[in-house]
Order: structure tokens, then C-alpha cells, then sequence
């Protein structure tokens, strides 16, 4: 099952490296993973399910750099550890479908997590999920300025300014699970 997603999600970053999203087919898909179109529809639905899973997933990975507090020489590392994830990140970005979009799959999930935090804290606000999207874009315009500028530079400056501001507000970000804490890291 592992290997079948591996190679399908796989295929899937190859095939946007050639081609753009919209001409991605299924057919091509399986056949570049080498399973039948049986098997990739065994896995998703169709390419744009595939397309907003693996959204999800690369957000949160990159949304833990910023919102776990994690200190700064382990984002570096975890970006060095995981060389492909901002590659992968940036041809997702590209994705932009009625069906898949990367900065409304990725905006929605991050809303989703401070919306979480703030009601783990028990913090009551009237528009809440409002505050919790301007939040989301705020984190989004920083993760989207990373994926586009991969050399990572001004990268420990950014995300240490970033949480100080959290802080100073009182958002020290909200938690992501373990489990993604330790497959980055």
C-alpha cells in the first residue's frame, strides 16, 4: 500500500515537472507509476483528489516550520533532512482548479488549526473564524514567500520575527500533531 502511494505520488511530481496540472491524466499517472489505472483509483478518486492530499500534507509540513516553535537550527535541518519538500511545494503551488487549489486547500487548513488553537485556549472571540483566516493568510503570504525563495537565507530571520509577533500577540501558534513533528523531523 506504502509503495503503491510512494510511487504514485512519485509519478505525480514528475509528471508536474514536465507538464502542467490541468494536463496531468490519470492515464499517464498509472502508467508512469507503473500500476493500472485500476489500482490508482483503489487510492483516489481521481487526480485532483490526489492533488488536495498531497496539498494537505506539504502544508502541514510547512506550517509546522513556522507554528511549532520549533528552534531554528531544527526548521533549518528539517528543510535539509527533507530536500524535496519545498520543490514539491513549489509545483503544487501551481495548482490552481476550481477542484485543487494549493492557496485555498492550504489557507483553509492553516484557518483550521488556529481556529483549534484559539478554542484550546479557551479564547472567545465574536468572529473568530474570521480572525483565524487572517491569521491563515498571514502564515500562507510566509510560507508562500519560502516556497519561492528556496535558498533559505533569510529563512532563520523570518521565522524567528514571525513567532516573536505571534507571541507579542499572544498566538504562539497553534500545535500540530506529534506525528507530523516527528516525520519532519
Amino acid at each position: 500500500m506504502r509503495k503503491t502511494h510512494r510511487a504514485i505520488t512519485n509519478a505525480f511530481y514528475a509528471l508536474l515537472r514536465e507538464q502542467s496540472f490541468e494536463t496531468i491524466s490519470v492515464r499517464q499517472l498509472a502508467s508512469r507509476a507503473e500500476i493500472g489505472q485500476s489500482t490508482f483509483y483503489n487510492h483516489y478518486q481521481d487526480k485532483y483528489a490526489l492533488a488536495c492530499a498531497l496539498i494537505e500534507e506539504t502544508t502541514e509540513q510547512l506550517t509546522a516550520l513556522f507554528l511549532n516553535r520549533c528552534p531554528i537550527n531544527l526548521v533549518v535541518s528539517s528543510c535539509q533532512e527533507n530536500p524535496d519538500l519545498l520543490p514539491h511545494a513549489k509545483l503544487l503551488s501551481n495548482i490552481n482548479t476550481a477542484e485543487a487549489s494549493f492557496q485555498q486547500i492550504a489557507i483553509q487548513h492553516i484557518t483550521c488549526l488556529f481556529q483549534r488553537d484559539l478554542s484550546r485556549r479557551g479564547i472567545k472571540l465574536t468572529c473568530s473564524l474570521a480572525v483565524s483566516q487572517h491569521l491563515a493568510v498571514l502564515t500562507y503570504s510566509f510560507i508562500s514567500q519560502l516556497i519561492n525563495d528556496q535558498a533559505l537565507t533569510n529563512l532563520p530571520v523570518q521565522v524567528n520575527e514571525f513567532n516573536q509577533v505571534l507571541a507579542t500577540l499572544g498566538l504562539p501558534g497553534p500545535a500540530t500533531t506529534t506525528k507530523t513533528i516527528n516525520h519532519q523531523l
